[in-house]
């Protein structure tokens, strides 16, 4: 598009470079006066309306936006990028009265082809095969992580394993493959095909899905041979089924390239760009004199991780255990391996092809495991899993190619839970922080309730068993379902499921995961797993329950002897919450009662030791009280707060011994040592704050 600047935008400086010597996320503001988004017979402006405002669906904004610019390497996602080479991205932002204005929509303004970092243009219905193969050939010459050719050269470790050979349309055992490498293809079906595997056979169907079509167009325009398809290359009546799916890792790593369909709904929708399917046209506006070309672009991520195909549990692991993948969305074909990324709307300098020695998460759409795959990791990825599964019954299985990949000497798993071989559980409390937590007032704990530092074994499974999801309520909308997953056990994150309707944050410390930290001490329990008949004791028989998890085998009820005190909780009454959705308040034992912030001006806007249950576990009207209990699992001391960390149970049905649990989430309370003894002295009776019992829960 050609056509004349405005006043305001004729005083843009669209010459002006990121200053090299600046080392910080640096920003100029590019417009002297707001930008007016009304006139659409200016350039620029249009370029606004139509490709940012609109999309977002406002139809027009009175809001005083003014230009701003940043380096494009920080948008882009990259990081010591040469700053010599750098470009600018623009974007609209309201004038902040301190620091960085933030962008009022998720898009960018990017000057095209020149001779820094800046935008390409590209073709509707064409996919440029020639610079894909130049990132694939830059990427084997540099990254040695990235194509580890010798694991492609036994395919006899994979039961089964069968691959597509896209030169005859046969389907032949990986072990008869005249080459070594293979394509791997990552999708969603979506409801417009049958999502059953055939029985075995060694030819194609006649009629394929789109995306199978192009995804053969695509790696035979990039000089491979064979792709394997999970619908084509798994048999439904293959005796191997379940070890194929448990060497998915092995699958995807091994891959030479993993094709992301992430466009679309399902298998029909194709790979835009490869044939029928068009990608969307890219609009240019020509200005300064005819010197500039701007474009618009949004982050790769947010294409791909707002997809279908983003919001799917199998395609997780895909992703993740992928050592390359080449992503198709509308607006463009994106690269990434263990090293960088880019993508044919971007053009780089010549020679900076994985110059960047680390990236921003934000600019990695698809999680990578660190190499360590520590206790940490494994939590970090189970964090970016959670997503929707079509069978509640694949929680696990969607997961078990990125689960087996973490050496057992250093993690191993109960039924999704990580299991830490190498945590320190040893206790570094003080003396004086063992007396505050001794002090009979407390909870009338003793040294004997405490583990000792070699029960490792015991604390580890506490730790695991603190895992918190905290569900928000989105009010405006309807809830219907449950999320309870009733094929696996509550106590762990398999046992629930999350929904488009409420947004699910997996509370775990990526960096530390939810260990037990130095200054938390365990509560002595004795815990126990059935399975059918069978009562195994963990502290004598952890590695057969491990063993008998990894089989798949579930257990039906896991049984706790700790201590537990009751709790009520009750529905958040305040209207003015609806924002953080209606919180559970705990206003029993009153100590633990849950303290609602106070803004000076906006009212309640804080809530401080509110529960999120799941959904639909409970009446969910406001003032609605539920009575639970309490088993409590960890103490400790933090500055001057006392601590203790519980896991809240209901019952759900009555046992053969008593009543059955289920787990509704886990808390952490706080108690303010100083309110503490001030409670102490004003107390006539000698019943401790936490009044425990010793108590045999059954958690199902």
């Amino acid at each position: 598009m050609e056509g004349r600047l405005c006043d305001n935008c004729r005083q843009i400086d669209f010459d002006i470079t990121p200053d090299p010597n600046n080392h910080n996320y640096d920003f100029t503001k590019l417009s002297a006066t707001p930008v007016d988004p009304k006139l659409e017979n200016c350039s620029l402006c249009s370029l606004f309306i139509h490709h940012v405002l609109y999309p977002h669906g406002y139809r027009h904004t009175e809001r005083g936006l003014q230009l701003y610019a940043e380096r494009l390497s920080v948008v882009y996602g990259y990081d010591n990028f040469p700053r010599h080479l750098d470009g600018l991205a623009m974007y609209f932002a309201t004038p902040p009265f301190i620091g960085r204005p933030e962008p009022v929509f998720s898009g960018y303004f990017v000057r095209l082809n020149t001779d820094r970092l800046s935008g390409s243009e590209t073709q509707p219905g064409a996919i440029d095969y020639k610079v894909i193969c130049e990132w694939l050939s830059l990427c084997s010459s540099t990254h040695c992580d990235c194509v580890n050719k010798h694991q492609s050269l036994d395919f006899h470790d994979i039961p089964g394993f069968r691959l597509i050979d896209c030169s005859t349309g046969t389907i032949i055992p990986a072990v008869q493959a005249t080459e070594r490498e293979y394509v791997t293809l990552s999708y969603v079906w979506g409801s417009s095909s049958n999502k059953s595997s055939p029985a075995a056979t060694s030819w194609l169907p006649g009629s394929l899905p789109l995306v199978v079509e192009d995804a053969m167009k695509v790696i035979v325009g990039l000089g491979y041979r064979y792709i394997w398809i999970d619908r084509y290359c798994i048999a439904q009546d293959d005796p191997t089924i379940h070890d194929q799916i448990r060497s998915m890792n092995n699958i995807y790593s091994r891959s030479a390239l993993t094709i992301v369909a992430a466009a679309g709904n399902d298998a029909e929708y194709g790979l835009p760009g490869v044939s029928s399917r068009t990608r969307s046209r890219q609009f240019i506006a020509t200005c300064n004199e005819g010197r500039t070309k701007l474009t618009t672009v949004r982050p790769a991520e947010d294409e791909i991780l707002r997809s279908k195909w983003g919001s799917r549990g199998w395609t997780f692991q895909e992703a993740v255990m992928a050592k390359r993948c080449l992503a198709f969305t509308n607006c463009n074909v994106f690269f990434q391996c263990q090293n960088t990324h880019t993508s044919d709307d971007w053009k780089l300098p010549p020679n900076t092809f994985g110059v960047p020695e680390k990236v921003y998460a934000s600019g990695y759409p698809f999680h990578l495991l660190k190499r360590s795959k520590s206790y940490q990791d494994a939590w970090a990825a189970i964090g970016q899993y959670l997503r929707d599964l079509t069978y509640d019954s694949d929680a696990l299985n969607a997961i078990s190619g990125v689960l087996n990949s973490f050496p057992s000497g250093q993690v191993r798993f109960l039924y999704g839970l990580p299991i830490s071989n190498t945590s320190d559980c040893s206790s570094h409390l003080t003396r004086a922080d063992l007396t505050d937590l001794l002090d009979p007032s407390f909870a009338g704990l003793t040294r004997n309730d405490f583990y000792l530092p070699g029960d490792a074994n015991m604390a580890v499974l506490v730790s695991a068993l603190l895992w918190m999801s905290t569900w928000c309520i989105h009010t405006s909308k309807p809830h219907t379902e449950c999320v309870r997953r009733k094929e696996f056990p509550s106590w762990t994150w398999a046992g629930w499921k999350t929904t488009e309707e409420w947004l699910t944050l997996f509370d775990v410390d990526t960096v530390n995961g939810p260990r037990l930290s130095d200054i938390d001490q365990s509560i002595r329990s004795t815990i126990n797993i059935t399975f059918g008949d069978s009562v195994l004791n963990w502290s004598d028989a952890r590695e057969k329950i491990l063993d008998l998890s990894d089989q798949g085998m579930i257990p039906s009820i896991m049984t706790i002897v700790g201590k537990v005190f009751d709790v009520k909780i009750r529905r958040c009454e305040d209207v003015r919450l609806r924002t953080v959705g209606f919180p559970w308040l705990i206003i029993w034992p009153p100590f633990l009662e849950a303290v609602v912030d106070q803004h000076p001006y906006k009212g309640p806007d804080t809530v401080h030791g509110a529960i999120y249950p799941p959904p639909h576990i409970f009446e969910e009207e406001p003032g609605q009280t539920q009575d639970l209990i309490a088993l409590l699992l960890t103490v400790g001391k933090s500055s001057d707060d006392l601590r203790c960390k519980f896991l809240l149970l209901r019952p759900v049905e009555e046992g053969v011994n008593g009543p059955v649990y289920e787990r509704v989430t886990s808390c952490m309370v706080t108690i303010n040592k100083g309110k503490f003894m001030e409670w102490k002295k004003e107390q006539q009776s000698e019943a401790p704050l936490i009044q425990l019992r010793t108590m045999k829960v059954a958690i199902r």
